[in-house]
Order: C-alpha cells, then structure tokens, then sequence
C-alpha cells in the first residue's frame, strides 16, 4: 500500500493481492489513527460480503464473490472499543454480468488497485448496544 499525508486525512492505494481490512488496519495502527471515515473505488479478485439478521439470529451470513469485481463504492469508518479497533466497511462490487451485490465487508482481495481517501478526525468509540447486540458509535 502507497499513502500520501493531506490536510483531512490520507490518500491510500493498496495494490494487487493486498488484503482490504488487514492493510487497513495495520496502516490505521501505525498512523495511529483515533476516528474516521472512509470511502474508495477500485478493483478486487475476491470478496467477502455479509448482512446482519436482525430479524432471526443476530448474527451475520457471508456469502463469496470471485472476480474480476469491480469495487464501485467503499465506505466505512474506523473506531475502538476499548483497545479493540472496529473497522466497518460497506462496499458495492460488481461482477462480469454488471450486476451489483452489496454488504458488509468481512474480506475482500484487491485486484488492480483500491483508491482510499481517509477522513481522520478525534478519537470514535463503540459500546455493546443490549438490543442489537452490536458494538454501535458511542455518541
């Protein structure tokens, strides 16, 4: 992954076979990083999206996507709990057949590049939420 410090934030690159959520992290940690928000654009060779059932377990269900996918919006934020990083990235991909798919990012394998723009700003925390069960934004 490339990075270019700017007034707002970062811009990132990742590059071919680096794995979203990990490089994420391991940048976000050695920028130390507190609160922010994120979107980007790219290409991937795999995915991992899910959605939180609510209505019938509370918990999320997967499903894989092999490339070549077209990553055409990324967006998620970066918060802690505690000493936990939580990052929660959405994204909608695409496929050859030009339909679109979109959910909660539980993985995904950057075919091409992935273009990043990170907004950081002061420190984001999240706490257990009793109705969801969900570690959400403490504001």
């Amino acid at each position: 992954m490339r990075s270019r410090k700017i007034e707002t934030g970062y811009l990132l690159r990742l590059e071919f076979g680096e794995e979203l959520l990990t490089t994420l992290e391991s940048f976000i940690k050695k920028a130390q990083i507190k609160g922010g928000f994120f979107t980007g654009l790219g290409g991937a060779q795999s995915a991992r999206l899910a959605i939180y059932r609510y209505d019938t377990d509370n918990k999320y269900h997967g499903h894989d996507f092999a490339g070549p996918l077209e990553i055409s919006n990324l967006t998620g934020n970066i918060a802690w709990a505690q000493d936990e990083l939580m990052l929660h990235a959405h994204a909608t991909i695409s496929g050859v057949d030009f339909n679109a798919s979109a959910g909660h990012v539980q993985s995904m394998v950057i075919a091409g590049t992935c273009e990043i723009m990170l907004f950081e700003f002061g420190r984001l925390d999240r706490k257990r939420d009793a109705q969801t069960g969900l570690k959400l934004l403490d504001l």
